[in-house]
């Protein structure tokens, strides 16, 4: 049967809110990995970065040098440096990374580190909960892995897809000690909507009874990613994303 106008028009109306929040967590992604997040207009030009105080770590032997990397002392160390002064608990937060990055942790074969220490029954580390059970028993942040992303619109060809959170970074999570949440995405006014209220809007362009016909349906907001608190967030760079412990 001939798919009616309110059947199409609400699967583009799911695919543009779709569409919108990725690029909500695009932008929240971009600020905890680099502190930075670039807006663009249609034609990707940029029409406004912001930045923020934050700050990154980089090991001195980075994490995908399985046998010589020791990941459990460097975030040992680093977790009270960064709580030194400040109210928040890093060790009450999370470290925030991808499957593949977490695998190398998980993979790690240095003896001296995360390979030496034994689980229960003398067993090595073989899932996530043997992991986070000893992170918190040594009051450091539990891992928590995240892969969703997004496919890029390619002139031709295959699309790829992008992951929010890339390989190689591990994004280090605080809790506030007063129970403050420590950033939210906020939306701004939009000149599109009655008033110009701060809210989501859209626009239906219906040339149905021309030739040729075509439907427009329009989305957008203005807004963007407001961290609070930037001192409770940090990004370790445990290892590029052109690893071949990605590939």
């Amino acid at each position: 049967n001939f798919e009616n106008y309110a059947a199409q028009s609400g699967r583009a109306v799911i695919h543009l809110d779709k569409r919108m929040y990725d690029r909500i967590e695009n932008n929240i992604a971009q600020i905890l990995m680099t502190g930075t997040y670039t807006s663009t207009n249609i034609g990707n030009t940029p029409v406004e970065i912001q930045a923020f105080p934050f700050t990154s770590y980089t090991p001195g032997t980075l994490f995908d040098n399985l046998s010589g990397s020791s990941p459990l002392q460097y975030i040992r160390k680093l977790v009270p440096k960064l709580e030194l002064g400040r109210s928040v608990s890093f060790s009450k937060g999370f470290i925030l990374c991808s499957k593949p990055t977490l695998n190398l942790v998980l993979n790690n074969t240095n003896a001296n580190d995360f390979f030496g220490r034994r689980a229960d029954y003398g067993a090595t580390f073989n899932s996530v909960t043997d992991l986070n059970d000893f992170m918190a028993s040594n009051d450091l942040p539990k891992f928590r892995t995240y892969d969703e992303g997004y496919y890029s619109d390619p002139p031709s060809g295959s699309p790829t897809f992008n992951r929010f959170l890339t390989n190689g970074k591990m994004v280090m999570v605080g809790v506030r000690t007063d129970g403050e949440q420590v950033g939210e995405d906020r939306i701004t006014r939009a000149a599109q909507n009655e008033g110009s209220r701060a809210d989501i809007w859209m626009s239906v362009e219906d040339k149905r009874q021309v030739d040729p016909f075509s439907v427009f349906i329009r989305q957008g907001h203005n807004g963007g990613a407001v961290p609070f608190y930037p001192e409770a967030l940090t990004c370790i760079n445990a290892a590029p994303s052109s690893s071949s412990e990605f590939s």
